[in-house]
């Protein structure tokens, strides 16, 4: 221990220790100058601790130690009042965190407790963790902890240190919780337990009074503050960071006096100089007396050989205090949960401690003196071996990833390895320090979260077609209403025969083709119901492969090999139409640059049970089997397995979203059915769908045509569209109706409003500026409950048929309408819901 002797030296005539006083009280007001506080009002509760020598109660029953004596100066000067709350560790804390304390003292910073609590960032001191155990225990090492029992206070830092660091090298051991330090010590004492852990300020003031030792486990470096209650008393704190650091800016200061005190620092050293100098004034004034020459050689020769022992004990001293260092800095990076190791300039390993042996498989003693080529093979050796160069040459640290395996247990981990060159303190190169950290985990969450922001990307995407197709939707099935109605009117008025009606007839059909074209955007942007009814597939495979083949290039031919006397399926139309377009496509894209055979087969095909364990969607039983194949590219079996995910494809950009063999799966799955698939790269793909067959009578029966249904009755046709709603008026004029037609919904209101009983039946667009076509149809109903209404649309995502019939709404129609489906509708109304089938009331 180096001890240090005062001595008194005038200046300006005045003692030293005056002087140091002076400056003290000049910084301290210089502080309080340059940012004054005023005396807070009140009483400042302070939480307080048994843990000496920084917080203690003395005798008189006050409470004392460095952290209370620095508080205490900066009460005097700021004018505070302190109010000390005593209690355990583990009761001062939670009272700090629920605001019932203003300050807590001696408390360690963490992540997690600053999320509760604000700490002073000026530090009062570094702290670390200490095991403590009684003399002969036989305690040294971490490892001679298994199976004992060890005291851990509650809701300190250590501990939790203390026993991550047990966990990861797989020790057991019992432990008993204690509310204070001093408890531990005196359990440690009584051999009630074998080991406790403390900090190690605690350890220096108080092992001597309990007669415990300590070992040579340490751990956790932390730093001691002071503390107040999330969000409050920022002032106090701000106050304490100022003196504090005032404080250990000028090593007089009561914060140095205080810690001398804790410590034992300040001892005098003995008065050696003074017998030196008497010493040597003695051998020159004898020096001229031979006759005691002879018995001061001797005193000298003993005064030295003295001198020379007390050397010889210090050095020994040194040397095992230096040991003692080393095994204590050795325990502690052993216990660091990543990959540490020490190479010389020639990649031959100096140290390494046991999280590396994993990596190797290997103990230390057998790695120090080798290479990475011992171990590893001669590509991945290289690989260290160029990054070990680089940071050498560099002079700074060097930054990688890797990813190894572990030769213990076989197990992979993605590394992030940082390499910094040692110096030594002559200057030169030692060799390169290595830290690498397990990053698996974080690495695996950027990739999920890259994966989920790129589906979010395709889902937005989606969503924004989804409106698109909407808007669109609403706009075309107007403009196909119109053309349905006056192509159908102008078809009733050619001559019989004629190439004009023939004209007309291709026209209306095309109008069709267009209708379901409009339904299938609609079920693709997920904005419209599916409505599954038995029929028949053929005719809409062999009417899909035209427009296909239209669509592709000559250098890819089509057969079709088509059962006619195929069953009936329960379907959506649109949906086929989806799942033969998204098939034929993704085959015309594998055969795009060769060209080939697309080849469509449709068959009756039985599913037993063994089929049906390929799907837990199906059931034994009849099915329509359609097939898909292409001579293109083929599917590799590294992705076979992923083609039906959402938004996983092979195709680039430009090319797909990932989606359409996704969608074929759910709509299979959907109505009881399955899809399959083979492929051998660079032999094409086949894709088997097999579709329920329904039974015969379940397929409604085709009526004859019938006669268009007239009326008489007064009908008031609400629209924003004018030429469709001219187009309806005369359409309706012409099936005897009288007509009533306004261009807006505040138009029709009003009129409304003004006869009420002038109409037998409102027709009401539902997408019209000011006032929607629900809502005109509720305040209509609010004039005249019995108004029978007909709500129509292009397209909406506000309301559908169900919803429009709880408004009271009778019938809810989407357009385009053609003459036989309005007439029909507006007779079932007037009929009371009835339909009238094959007559006309005129």
């Amino acid at each position: 221990m180096i001890k240090f002797q005062h001595k008194t030296i005038m200046l300006f005539n005045l003692p030293c220790h005056l002087i140091t006083k002076f400056f003290v009280f000049l910084m301290l007001a210089l502080v309080a100058f340059s940012n004054p506080v005023h005396a807070r009002e009140g009483t400042i509760k302070v939480g307080v601790y048994e843990n000496a020598p920084l917080v203690y109660q003395d005798e008189s029953g006050g409470y004392s130690g460095l952290s209370i004596d620095i508080l205490k100066l900066i009460a005097a000067e700021e004018g505070w009042n302190l109010e000390y709350v005593s209690g355990s560790f583990a009761e001062s804390v939670e009272r700090l965190e629920r605001g019932e304390i203003d300050l807590q003292v001696c408390i360690a910073y963490s992540d997690e407790r600053s999320k509760k609590i604000d700490f002073s960032k000026e530090i009062l001191l570094s702290n670390w963790g200490v095991v403590y155990t009684w003399p002969g225990s036989g305690i040294e090492t971490i490892l001679d902890l298994e199976g004992k029992r060890v005291a851990l206070m509650k809701q300190d830092i250590h501990p939790q240190a203390f026993m991550k660091m047990i966990n990861s090298f797989g020790i057991h051991l019992e432990i008993i919780p204690i509310d204070d330090l001093r408890e531990g010590l005196k359990l440690v004492s009584e051999k009630k337990v074998d080991a406790v852990v403390v900090n190690r300020s605690f350890g220096l003031s108080n092992a001597k009074q309990f007669q415990v030792e300590r070992t040579d486990i340490i751990f956790n470096p932390i730093e001691i503050s002071y503390a107040a209650p999330k969000g409050m008393n920022s002032d106090l704190l701000a106050v304490i960071d100022k003196y504090l650091k005032a404080l250990k800016a000028n090593k007089n200061s009561i914060y140095y006096q205080s810690f001398d005190k804790a410590f034992g620092l300040n001892e005098p050293l003995s008065a050696m100089s003074k017998w030196v100098y008497w010493g040597f004034v003695l051998l020159f004034v004898l020096i001229g007396v031979l006759v005691l020459s002879n018995s001061i050689l001797n005193h000298r020769v003993h005064k030295r050989t003295a001198e020379l022992q007390r050397e010889i004990d210090e050095r020994k001293q040194a040397e095992k205090a230096l040991k003692k260092s080393d095994t204590h800095l050795h325990t502690l990076i052993s216990t660091i949960p990543d990959l540490v190791w020490l190479k010389d300039t020639q990649g031959v390993y100096l140290f390494c401690n046991s999280r590396f042996e994993r990596l190797y498989g290997a103990k230390e003693k057998d790695i120090i003196g080798k290479t990475d080529y011992d171990f590893v093979n001669k590509e991945l050796a290289d690989f260290f071996r160029l990054h070990d160069q680089a940071a050498m040459a560099a002079g700074t640290p060097s930054v990688n990833e890797e990813e190894l395996t572990f030769a213990a247990d076989g197990h992979r981990e993605i590394l992030e390895t940082i390499k910094t060159p040692m110096v030594g303190s002559d200057g030169q190169l030692i060799g390169v320090l290595g830290i690498a950290r397990d990053i698996t985990e974080r690495k695996r969450s950027e990739d999920e979260r890259k994966e989920m922001e790129e589906r979010l990307r395709q889902a937005q995407k989606m969503e924004a077609i989804g409106t698109l197709a909407g808007g669109i939707a609403h706009d075309f099935n107007n403009i196909l209403a119109i053309i349905f109605g006056f192509t159908d009117m102008a078809r009733a008025n050619a001559p019989s025969g004629t190439q004009l009606e023939e004209d007309l007839e291709q026209v209306l059909i095309a109008a069709n083709r267009a209708k379901e074209l409009v339904k299938q955007i609609l079920a693709f942007s997920r904005q419209s119901a599916t409505e599954r009814f038995p029929l028949q597939i053929q005719p809409l495979i062999k009417e899909g492969l035209k427009m296909i083949r239209s669509s592709i290039p000559s250098t890819i031919s089509i057969t079709e090999d088509i059962n006619s006397k195929s069953g009936n399926i329960l379907a959506d139309p649109s949906q086929i139409n989806q799942i033969l377009m998204n098939l034929c496509t993704n085959a015309y894209h594998a055969m795009e640059e060769t060209g080939g055979v697309l080849s469509v087969t449709l068959k009756p095909a039985l599913i037993g049970p063994e089929e049906q364990l390929m799907s837990a969607h199906v059931t034994p039983g009849e099915y329509l089997e359609l097939t898909v194949s292409d001579t293109g590219c083929g599917i590799g079996p590294d992705i076979i397995d992923k083609i039906f995910d959402p938004y996983f494809t092979t195709k680039g950009v430009g090319k797909g979203t990932g989606m359409g063999l996704a969608i074929i799966h759910g709509i299979m799955a959907d109505c009881g059915g399955m899809i399959t698939v083979e492929s051998q790269l660079g032999l094409g793909a086949t894709f088997h769908v097999f579709f329920p067959v329904v039974a015969l009578n379940a397929v409604p029966e085709i009526n004859e045509a019938e006669d268009i249904l007239k009326g008489n009755e007064r009908i008031l046709f609400v629209d924003d569209e004018e030429l469709l709603a001219e187009m309806a008026k005369k359409m309706l004029e012409k099936l005897g109706y009288c007509v009533t037609v306004c261009h807006s919904s505040v138009e029709a209101l009003e009129t409304f409003k003004n006869t009420p009983g002038e109409f037998d039946l409102v027709i009401t667009d539902q997408t019209m500026p000011g006032i929607t076509g629900a809502e005109l149809s509720r305040m209509m109903m609010q004039i005249r409950p019995d108004i029978p209404i007909i709500l129509c649309t292009g397209y909406s995502n506000l309301i559908n048929e169900a919803s429009a019939k709880e408004l009271g709404i009778k019938e809810f129609a989407l357009k385009p309408l053609t003459k036989e489906t309005i007439a029909k509708l507006i007779r079932k109304v007037l009929n009371g819901g009835k339909e009238a089938k094959g007559q006309s009331v005129v």
